[in-house]
């Protein structure tokens, strides 16, 4: 098609189709430069190049939205206007971020700096910038091109997110690691879906997680606020984020006490949710008695239930394996010869007494209801509840039996 034929049968270039679009923007979306320059050699003046379709786009933002740069580059020396603006708040640069336009942005960089500056700080609907938007798109070339016109990489959008949210909601990241380097002022910063690091941990993320946790994003948590997001890992299944959570509370000086309650809570909580690969984690730490040990309800260990009481109601096959890791083998002497001898010591199947150790960190030896040497009940020990009935009522042996887990009651206790 030529400017020959629309002369020859009386067509309008300027008229427009049922979009609103002239030739011109089906032209620049179509990457046809030949026709384009036909065009432009026909109606040579600001006007035609600046006509809006539907969409509020010109054909310059058409040539952007499309990623197709020759068309763009002929529009922009003819004089296009660089300042266009969809009726979504669009601007070219942000069209050409949000469509990947390497080529575009990375032209527009070299040629147009002062403008590409300005348009670094224009918004869209949601009130995104273009560093917004390449943080979504996870595209490192645009980030590269766009980054030096950035004296500020936290600008906030309508939902107050900086770019580093949306990085590490959309998992770029490449992106998130190179605005890592240049500031972390918003690692800790809540948005209206809650901090990068909570966002990371629900998502299951894991790679990120660890960066952010690198970058001092735990560093100034309360320890309310950890038991929070080791909830949010549990709740969504995040086996990886849950270890990387568990692990750093021992890296920050908290008060073991709270890391004792917060990692009961854990597991009494992986136990209700019945997320296996969990509770194996906590059952295979070295630190496993201390949290199957029943605790007073707290803030931080607001589960009423004991381990046991939830492993026998929620996952019997696991109670087993608590029960295997209480037979100790010890060797005796007698008359010269040694003889191995195997001890069963279910003081987790008793649950009825409890060491109190708000005050100060006990071992784990401590934290046994029952003095090893003369097998009696340490004065320290509390009852759990009052009066003894109500004990009973949910005794582990009790659940056993209303939860028809007849396996359990055939286990040598002896």
């Amino acid at each position: 098609m030529n400017i020959q034929d629309f002369e020859t049968y009386g067509w309008n270039i300027e008229e427009l189709d049922h979009t609103g679009q002239t030739i011109l923007h089906v032209a620049a979306e179509n990457d046809n430069v030949p026709l384009i320059k036909m065009l432009l050699k026909k109606r040579n003046n600001k006007s035609f190049m600046e006509l809006k379709d539907e969409d509020g786009n010109t054909p310059i933002l058409d040539a952007a939205w499309k990623n197709n740069c020759e068309a763009f580059k002929v529009l922009h020396s003819a004089g296009a206007s660089l300042s266009a603006c969809s009726n979504f708040d669009q601007t070219i640069l942000s069209a050409a971020t949000r469509s990947n336009s390497v080529q575009i942005v990375q032209y527009l960089a070299f040629t147009e700096p002062d403008i590409v500056k300005t348009l670094c700080y224009e918004r869209n609907f949601l009130h995104d910038t273009p560093l917004h938007v390449v943080a979504k798109t996870g595209n490192i070339e645009i980030f590269n091109a766009l980054i030096q016109f950035y004296e500020n990489v936290n600008p906030l959008n309508s939902s107050n997110e900086t770019p580093l949210h949306l990085a590490v909601k959309f998992n770029s990241i490449e992106i998130v690691k190179q605005i890592l380097k240049l500031s972390t002022f918003s690692v800790c910063l809540n948005s209206a879906e809650g901090t990068p690091l909570m966002i990371a941990v629900e998502k299951g993320f894991v790679t990120i997680v660890e960066m952010l946790i690198k970058n001092n994003a735990t560093k100034k948590l309360k320890i309310m606020e950890r038991k929070i997001l080791l909830q949010i890992s549990i709740y969504h299944k995040r086996y990886q984020v849950l270890k990387l959570l568990s692990k750093d509370l021992s890296k920050h000086l908290l008060d073991q006490n709270d890391i004792d309650k917060i990692l009961q809570h854990s597991l009494k909580l992986s136990i209700i949710e019945e997320f296996i690969e969990s509770v194996e984690y906590f059952l295979n730490r070295n630190d496993w008695k201390n949290l199957m040990r029943r605790r007073p309800k707290t803030e931080l260990n607001s589960i009423l239930k004991s381990p046991m009481q939830l492993l026998i109601e929620h996952l019997p096959q696991m109670a087993l394996i608590v029960f295997d890791k209480c037979f100790v083998v010890a060797y005796i002497t007698v008359l010269s010869k040694t003889k191995e001898v195997t001890f069963a010591d279910y003081e987790f199947l008793d649950d009825v007494y409890f060491i109190q150790n708000n005050s100060k960190v006990l071992k784990n030896e401590d934290l046994s209801t029952y003095d090893k040497a003369t097998g009696k009940l340490k004065p320290e020990a509390k009852s759990r509840a009052n009066p003894y009935n109500k004990i009973v009522a949910d005794h582990p042996l009790q659940l056993m039996v209303k939860n028809n887990n007849i396996k359990f009651i055939y286990i040598n206790f002896s």
